[in-house]
């Protein structure tokens, strides 16, 4: 079985043992959270944001209010640029992980 069909199993409703049973075939949760192909997007997408940061403002933002206001400029910059939502999204997602 291939990870993707494991993965749609999994997703289904199936009984407990049955999703640890497929799981197992998966390996560990810390190995099957984000793939590479993922992290690099996250990696290029937080380059874009600090880049961003460094260039427009001569400090990195030093409170929640703060950081929350220069992501928010930063995503109306891409939304201004024209970018895909899922630029912003990856950029969100990158500075959760």
């Amino acid at each position: 079985m291939n990870v993707t069909m494991v993965r749609t199993a999994i997703i289904s409703r199936l009984t407990r043992e049955q999703r640890q049973r497929l799981r197992r075939t998966l390996g560990r949760l810390e190995t099957n959270l984000v793939r590479r192909t993922t992290l690099d997007r996250y990696c290029r997408c937080f380059e874009d944001f600090t880049t961003y940061v460094g260039e427009i403002y001569t400090t990195w933002p030093t409170s929640s209010p703060e950081f929350d206001r220069v992501l928010g400029e930063y995503l109306e910059t891409l939304w201004d640029a024209g970018e895909p939502k899922a630029t912003a999204a990856y950029t969100l997602a990158s500075i959760h992980h």
